[in-house]
């Protein structure tokens, strides 16, 4: 147990959200054990120990801990999750303009590849059209999805730095 503990100590240590979980769940595995060692010693030597109110207060003690550990490997989870889209964005914000243009270069020949194959890709759906016709226009974009996957994610990977690029642009010239 105490090498398990020294090698999650010692990885922990680079990560502060990772070290801070981890000091969680050792309070909570302490508290754990000081109420554990709380009702041996009153069952031990107090003779009118109710064993009833024990048994329940033990089944909720223990309920509580499991719900701590499952919140910390959720926490765990989310925070891994939220890193890779934050590093994600990151790299989209930092983008540089003479990048960009590169990025929408790669973007055009994509997409010109794309309707090249099957006419009209992308965001086929019109809101002026019936819902047949959007109907029709989805089930036409998941087909060129399934038949092109490589493709169709290498553009929808260009696509959010262009949008982004063209938004800030935007705000820029309103403000």
């Amino acid at each position: 147990v105490e090498a398990a503990r020294h090698k999650l100590d010692s990885i922990a240590s680079g990560n502060p959200f990772f070290y801070t979980v981890l000091n969680t769940m050792y309070h909570e595995i302490t508290t754990l054990g000081i109420v554990e060692m709380a009702l041996y010693l009153m069952h031990k030597y107090w003779e009118q120990f109710n064993y009833h109110v024990e048994a329940t207060f033990v089944d909720v003690h223990f309920t509580l801990f499991y719900t701590a550990l499952f919140n910390a490997l959720q926490g765990c989870l989310i925070r891994i999750i939220a890193g890779w889209r934050t590093d994600s964005w990151t790299q989209t914000e930092d983008i540089d303009v003479g990048h960009y243009v590169a990025i929408r270069k790669e973007y055009d020949r994509v997409d010109r590849k794309l309707k090249a194959i099957d006419g009209e890709f992308g965001n086929v759906i019109k809101s002026d059209e019936s819902y047949l016709g959007r109907l029709r226009a989805a089930c036409k974009l998941a087909k060129n999805r399934i038949r092109h996957p490589r493709l169709s994610r290498r553009r929808n990977e260009l696509l959010v730095p262009i949008r982004y690029h063209e938004l800030r642009t935007h705000f820029l010239e309103t403000n």
